[in-house]
């Protein structure tokens, strides 16, 4: 397996930090590239990894120049209200994928959320749907999408629904099977349809489709 190059682009957030920190352990990626208004703190960070500070309003089509994959994950939550979303969740979002598919890359990985769809009601949906419906035209090889209901994992910030869903989902290990997944789990099922050259074309991953491959990620050393 020849060795890939890889940028991250929300890597300050919970999923972001996990795609970072698996791609680090994993030598099939020789160079990665964390992108962002601001650096964030790895410790133990390896020689391979690189931060690079970008301004999303002023894009710079250098910064995405060799990479074979992009991951991102970039997000807010609805409080920070639609237009803000709008912004950050599709105007962001799609304008990084399509600098990364004119500049050579073949595959993309982006994580939004179930429910996603550009014809719903609820706009926190049809906005991620429809940045999954534009990044898809850009033509990408290979096109992960990540539909996580409930994210586990460090968060700097715990909002009322989050907490009022996970007890609701704690009484039930079928439903919580489902829904819950950590973030690690997946980092890990994104970086291995990425190296899985069965997986061709645009890929809607589940919560309960991400767990399972998760389980068989595999780092060849």
């Amino acid at each position: 397996m020849s060795s890939k190059s890889a940028f991250v682009l929300g890597a300050s957030g919970m999923v972001g930090r996990q795609i970072a920190e698996v791609l680090m352990k994993n030598p099939a990626f020789s160079r990665i590239v964390l992108l962002g208004r601001r650096r964030v703190e790895i410790p133990d960070a390896p020689p391979h990894l690189e931060q690079q500070e970008i301004d999303f309003d002023n894009l710079d089509p250098q910064h995405f120049q060799g990479f074979d994959v992009g991951f991102c994950s970039l997000g807010v939550t609805t409080k920070a209200g639609k237009e803000k979303m709008q912004q950050v969740d599709h105007d962001y979002v799609v304008a990084t994928a399509k600098l990364a598919r004119e500049n050579g890359a073949t595959a993309f990985c982006l994580v939004t959320a179930a429910g996603s769809d550009p014809n719903a009601t609820f706009w926190p949906f049809k906005i991620k749907g429809a940045a999954e419906r534009d990044v898809a035209e850009l033509g990408f090889e290979k096109f992960i999408v990540a539909r996580p209901f409930l994210i586990e994992g460090p968060r700097e910030e715990v909002s009322f629904g989050y907490r009022c869903s996970k007890l609701l989902l704690k009484p039930t290990s079928l439903f919580t099977t489902a829904l819950l997944i950590d973030a690690q789990e997946i980092a890990k099922a994104l970086i291995s349809c990425t190296l899985d050259d069965a997986r061709q074309g645009v890929q809607i991953l589940s919560a309960a489709e991400m767990g399972k491959i998760a389980k068989q990620y595999k780092v060849e050393k």
